[in-house]
């Protein structure tokens, strides 16, 4: 199990508290993935968060074309950095900064599970 500590800065959040969350790998626009991406991308259904003092279980689902640039472009709106992060990678000639959509498991929970059509991490 990959158990993720996310601060708010980390995540992209739709809706109240956890409704949609959404990770980015950027790794401070160095080009290379954070360790973590790896081990979500492995096992994309064992992975758990931790946000705001709470534990759940969440499944991964990378998203692609459109939809990660639509994401991306969001973060990248209200964090300057993350525009930064795309700016350093593209000069690196590296591939697009993987955008995860972390779907909570716990229905007993007010999550929104979006509609989603990317492929699984």
């Amino acid at each position: 199990m990959t158990v993720i500590a996310c601060l708010p800065d980390d995540l992209l959040r739709e809706g109240d508290h956890t409704h949609r969350l959404f990770l980015f790998a950027s790794f401070a626009g160095s080009g290379v993935r954070p360790a973590w991406y790896h081990n979500i991308v492995a096992h994309p259904s064992q992975v758990a968060v931790e946000f705001n003092k709470e534990y759940f279980d969440v499944d991964v689902i990378e998203l692609h074309g459109v939809q990660r640039d639509e994401i991306y472009e969001r973060m990248a709106a209200e964090h300057e950095n993350f525009r930064q992060y795309a700016i350093a990678n593209d000069a690196l000639g590296k591939d697009p900064i993987p955008v995860l959509a972390l779907l909570p498991r716990d229905s007993g929970r007010k999550f929104h599970i979006p509609q989603l059509t990317a492929t699984r991490a």
